[in-house]
């Protein structure tokens, strides 16, 4: 992609420091959602045990014990969602935002 951009000359340098930039952003966005649903998973049940609540099954709070292998996936899958609705907003925006009118496109097709 940035050997596309190298030919725009600033604006190319300025659009793939942009495009780095939201990346990195939306990765850190993703990956704090994912971890404040483990942590909220994790958490919730351990404050259950630690106030006298029985929760069967659930007493060892290690790793690969049953809190830990629900509150895992289930991070990811909200990370995954999030990340699947956030390209589907994209996929929208990009049709409405890039209209191609008839008056815009060539009288006839080029010949190679």
């Amino acid at each position: 992609m940035y050997a596309a951009m190298t030919g725009l000359g600033g604006v190319g340098v300025v659009v793939g420091g942009l495009l780095t930039t939201y990346g990195a952003v939306g990765l850190a966005v993703i990956g704090s959602v994912a971890w404040t649903v483990v942590n909220r998973h994790v958490r919730d049940p351990l404050s259950q045990i630690a106030a006298g609540h029985n929760l069967a099954g659930h007493i060892a709070a290690g790793l690969g014990s049953p809190i830990y292998d629900h509150a895992l996936p289930s991070g990811v899958t909200s990370a995954r969602t999030m990340g699947a609705g956030a390209t589907v907003l994209a996929l929208i925006v990009a049709a409405i935002a890039i209209r191609v009118r008839r008056q815009d496109l060539p009288d006839s097709p080029l010949v190679m």
